[in-house]
C-alpha cells in the first residue's frame, strides 16, 4: 500500500491576523499569493507547529504564546488534515494565556467525520506523527519536504562537516542506537512482513474477540426472543380480558342507571316508611305552643337577672357604707361604730353627737389661745405681771412670754385637726345619708321582683312538666332527636319539632312525587331483578380483577389501546431482533472465512519473522560505535543521497551533477566540468538545493515524498532568476502529487493549478479561492 503524505486541509482561529480561515488543499501545485504581511506564511508556519512542534515557550517566529494569539483573543486553535496512504487524520493544537497547551490526533472516516482518538497531549501526538511520517525527528521536515521563509538553501550553506553531521542526524545515524536504521533498504522486506505478523496476529486476536462478541450477542438476541414471546403471548391473553371487560362494563354501565333507580326507589320507600311513623307520634306537639311558654321564661329568667344585679347593687351599697364608718373610726373613737352597718340611722346618730363634742373642744381651745395671745401682748407692753401686779425681772418676762408663745402654738395646731376632723365627719355624714337612702331603693325594687318571679312560677309549672313529657316521647323518634341534643333546651327541642313538621310532610310529598317518576323510568320492572343483574355482573367484573366502581368504560379502551400498541412495538422488536439475528450469522460467517485466510497468512509471515529476527540480531551484535558496518552505513547513505539527488536534477531537466565527498562537501558537475558552488546562478542553487531536500527525503523516507512546500522562494531573487525558480517549480510539480508555494509574486499564478489569495481587511486575515481563467 502507498505510503504517500498530502495536506488535505488547514483550519487556523484566532492565529496572528487570522480570526478564522479554512484552507482545503488539492493536489497539483497550488500557490498562495499575497502582499507582505497578508498572512500567507502564517498558513506555513501553523502546519509546521501542528504536527511538529514540541511544548515550548517559543510558538511561531520566535514569537511567545500571547503575541501568537489574535488580539483581544485569550485562546487560539489550529487542525491540519493530512492524508497518509488514504487514511485521513486531524491534528488539532490549541494554543492559550490561561492554560496548558493542548493537542489531539483523530482518525477520521472517509466523510471527515472523527471516528478515533488516537493520541492526545503535545508530545505523544508528536510522536505518533513522526512515526506516520516515517522520520526520526521534526528537523527533517525542516531540511527536507517543508521549506520554510530563506531556509530553501540553508543545507547548501553550512559548511561540509555541519553539512555531514546535520545530515547523518537526519538519517538517524548519528547516534548509535539508531544507526541500524541505514540497514532499511536491506531489512525493508522482511521487517515489513515482520511487521505484518503483529498486525495478523492482533487481526487474528480482533476477530476471535469479535466471534465471541457475535456469539454472545447472539445468544442474548435468542434469549430476548423467548422472552419476547413469552411476553407477546401474555400480551395477547391481557388483551383478550381487557375485550371481555370491555364488553361486560358496556353492560355493566346500561344496567347501573337502572340500579341506581331501584335502589333509590327502595330508599324513598324506606323513608317513606319512618316519615310517616315519625309525623303519627309527634301529632301531640302541636297542642303546644313554644315560642309562647319560651318568652314567659324569657321574661321570668330576665327579671331573676335583674333581681341578681339589685341584690348585687345592695352588697355594694353596704360596702361603700362600711368604707364610709371605717375610713371615720381612724378620726374617731366612737365605741363600736362597725358591728352593724345597716344600722345606717343609729351611725348617723352617733356621728352627730361627736361632731358636737368636737365643736365643743374647737370653741374652747379657740378662747384658751385669745387669751393667751392677749397675756402675751399685756406682757410685751407692761413691766408688771398682769394677774398679780408685782414688777418682771427680764428672766421671768421671758419665760412668761416663752410659756405662753408654746400654748399659741399648740392650740393653733390642735385647731387645725379639729378643723380637718370636722371636714371629714360631715362629708362621711352626707355621704352615709346618701348611701342609705339608695339602700331603701334597692330594697323596694327587690321586694317587688321577688313577688313577680313567684307569680310567673306558678303560672309556668304545668305547662313546662307537660312539655317535658312531650320532649321525652319526642325525642325518641330519629328524625327529631337531633332537635333534642346537649345544648338545646326542651321548649328549643319542640320548636324545632315544629319546624320540622312541616318540613317532614313537605318532604313526604316529593318522595311520593319520586316514586311515582322512579317507577315509570324503571318501567314497573321489578326491583329486586334489578338489584341482583347488577350485582351479578359486578361480580363478574371483580372476578375479572377490576372494580366496577373504580375503572370507567374509557378506561378500558385505553388499556385496550396501549396493549395493543405494546403487542405491535413487541412484534416490530421481534421482527428487528429476528433480522439482527440474520446479519449477525452472515458477519459471523465472513469473519470465519477472513480469520481462516488470515491463519493460513500468519503462518506464512511466521517464517519472514524468523529471518527478521536473525537481521536484527546480527545488526545488533556487529555494529558498534566504530564498527565496520557503521562506516559502510555512512557510506551508503551519502552514495544515496547523491544518487536520489541526481535523479532528482536529471527528472527536472537540469544538465546537472552533484557529487558528495566522504566529509560531506558537494561538487556541482556540468557538461563543461566542474562548477564551484559558490558560482553556480541563483536558479541552479535553488534547484540543486531542492534536488538535495528531495533526496534526503527519499533517503529517509524510502520513497518520494507525497508534499513539497516552499515559503517565498523567490525571495532576493531578480525577475529572470524568479522565472527560472518558477519554471523549476512546475517541473518538480510535475514529479510530485503536490506542491505548495507561498509568495507574494503574482507570476506563479501561470504556472499554478490551484491558487488562494491571502489579504487583509483591516487587521483581520482573509483567505480566497481564485478560480483560474481555462
Amino acid at each position: 500500500m502507498s505510503r504517500t503524505i498530502l495536506i488535505r486541509r488547514v483550519k487556523l482561529r484566532n492565529i496572528l491576523s487570522h480570526e478564522v480561515s479554512e484552507i482545503e488543499f488539492q493536489t497539483g501545485l497550488t500557490a498562495i499569493v499575497g502582499p507582505n504581511g497578508a498572512g500567507k506564511s502564517t498558513i506555513v508556519d501553523a502546519i509546521v507547529y501542528a504536527l511538529f512542534a514540541r511544548g515550548t515557550r517559543t510558538v511561531i517566529r520566535g514569537k511567545s504564546k500571547r503575541d501568537i494569539i489574535r488580539r483581544g483573543a485569550t485562546e487560539g486553535e489550529i487542525e491540519v488534515d493530512i492524508d497518509i496512504g488514504g487514511q485521513t487524520y486531524r491534528v488539532r493544537r490549541v494554543i492559550s494565556t490561561l492554560r496548558a497547551e493542548d493537542a489531539q490526533l483523530y482518525q477520521l472516516d472517509r466523510d471527515g467525520r472523527k471516528v478515533k482518538l488516537v493520541a492526545t497531549g503535545v508530545d505523544n501526538v508528536v510522536e505518533h506523527i513522526l512515526r506516520l511520517f516515517g522520520v526520526p525527528s521534526p528537523e527533517t521536515i525542516r531540511y527536507t519536504i517543508i521549506s520554510r521563509q530563506d531556509e530553501l538553501t540553508k543545507l547548501l550553506d553550512l559548511r561540509p562537516a555541519e553539512r555531514k553531521d546535520l545530515i547523518l542526524k537526519l538519517l538517524g545515524l548519528h547516534d548509535l542506537e539508531k544507526a541500524r536504521e541505514v540497514l532499511r533498504p536491506y531489512l525493508r522486506k522482511y521487517l515489513q512482513e515482520a511487521a505484518k505478523l503483529e498486525v495478523i496476529r492482533t487481526e487474528i486476536d480482533r476477530r476471535k474477540r469479535r466471534l465471541d462478541a457475535i456469539d454472545r450477542e447472539l445468544n442474548r438476541i435468542e434469549q430476548e426472543l423467548r422472552e419476547l414471546e413469552e411476553r407477546k403471548k401474555n400480551l395477547e391473553a391481557e388483551l383478550e380480558r381487557l375485550k371481555l371487560l370491555h364488553k361486560l362494563l358496556f353492560e355493566y354501565a346500561n344496567i347501573r342507571e337502572l340500579e341506581k333507580k331501584a335502589r333509590e326507589l327502595t330508599e324513598i320507600e324506606n323513608e317513606l316508611r319512618k316519615l310517616e311513623e315519625a309525623i303519627k307520634y309527634a301529632a301531640g306537639i302541636r297542642s303546644i305552643d313554644p315560642s309562647s311558654l319560651l318568652t314567659q321564661l324569657q321574661e321570668l329568667n330576665q327579671i331573676k337577672r335583674a333581681l341578681e344585679k339589685l341584690n348585687e347593687k345592695r352588697t355594694q351599697i353596704l360596702e361603700d357604707i362600711r368604707r364610709v364608718v371605717e375610713r371615720v373610726s381612724k378620726l374617731c373613737t366612737i365605741a363600736k361604730l362597725d358591728e352593724n352597718v345597716e344600722d345606717v340611722e343609729k351611725i348617723v346618730e352617733m356621728l352627730r353627737s361627736e361632731l358636737e363634742n368636737l365643736r365643743a373642744k374647737k370653741h374652747r381651745i379657740e378662747a384658751e389661745t385669745r387669751m393667751a395671745l392677749e397675756a402675751s401682748k399685756i406682757i410685751q407692753e407692761s413691766a408688771s405681771c398682769p394677774v398679780c401686779g408685782r414688777p418682771l425681772d427680764t428672766e421671768l418676762k421671758r419665760k412668761l412670754e416663752k410659756e405662753l408663745g408654746m400654748k399659741i402654738v399648740n392650740g393653733g395646731n390642735e385647731l387645725r385637726n379639729i378643723n380637718r376632723i370636722e371636714q371629714e365627719l360631715e362629708k362621711a355624714l352626707n355621704e352615709l345619708k346618701t348611701l342609705e337612702r339608695l339602700r331603701i331603693d334597692v330594697d323596694s325594687k327587690i321586694e317587688l321582683y321577688r313577688q313577680q318571679i313567684e307569680q310567673l312560677a306558678s303560672q309556668l309549672r304545668p305547662r313546662i312538666a307537660e312539655a317535658n313529657r312531650l320532649c321525652e316521647q319526642v325525642s325518641k323518634i330519629s328524625i327529631f332527636a337531633q332537635c333534642f341534643d346537649d345544648e338545646r333546651g326542651c321548649l328549643a327541642g319542640l320548636k324545632c319539632v315544629h319546624q320540622q313538621l312541616e318540613s317532614v310532610e313537605g318532604r313526604i310529598a316529593v318522595l311520593q312525587e319520586r316514586r311515582r317518576a322512579l317507577y315509570s323510568e324503571l318501567m314497573y320492572k321489578n326491583v329486586d331483578e334489578v338489584l341482583k343483574e347488577a350485582e351479578l355482573l359486578r361480580s363478574r367484573l371483580r372476578a375479572l380483577g377490576v372494580d366496577p366502581e373504580s375503572v370507567t368504560y374509557s378506561m378500558i379502551e385505553e388499556k385496550i389501546h396501549h396493549v395493543n400498541a405494546s403487542l405491535i412495538d413487541v412484534e416490530r422488536t421481534v421482527s428487528s431482533l429476528a433480522q439482527k439475528r440474520v446479519d449477525l450469522l452472515q458477519q459471523k460467517s465472513e469473519i470465519e472465512k477472513e480469520l481462516k485466510e488470515l491463519e493460513i497468512e500468519y503462518k506464512d509471515l511466521e517464517k519472514s519473522s524468523r529471518i527478521a529476527k536473525a537481521l536484527e540480531y546480527l545488526t545488533e551484535t556487529v555494529l558498534g560505535r566504530d564498527g565496520i558496518l557503521a562506516k559502510q552505513l555512512t557510506s551508503l547513505a551519502r552514495e544515496l543521497i547523491e544518487r536520489y539527488a541526481n535523479m532528482v536534477l536529471k527528472g527536472m531537466g537540469l544538465d546537472l551533477r552533484i557529487s558528495i565527498s566522504t566529509d560531506f562537501d558537494i561538487s556541482v558537475w556540468s557538461p563543461l566540468g566542474e562548477i564551484d558552488i559558490r558560482n553556480v546562478s541563483g536558479g541552479e542553487k535553488t534547484a540543486i538545493a531542492t534536488a538535495l531536500r528531495m533526496a534526503l527525503a527519499y533517503a529517509i523516507l524510502g520513497r518520494m515524498p507525497g508534499f513539497f512546500i516552499l515559503d517565498e522562494p523567490t525571495a532576493h531573487l531578480d525577475a529572470e532568476r524568479r522565472r527560472t525558480l518558477f519554471d523549476l517549480i512546475k517541473r518538480i510539480s510535475e514529479k510530485l502529487p503536490q506542491v505548495i508555494v507561498v509568495t507574494h509574486d503574482i507570476e506563479v499564478i501561470d504556472i499554478a493549478d490551484n491558487v488562494l489569495e491571502v489579504y487583509k481587511e483591516g487587521a483581520r486575515s482573509i483567505v480566497r479561492y481564485v478560480h483560474k481563467q481555462q
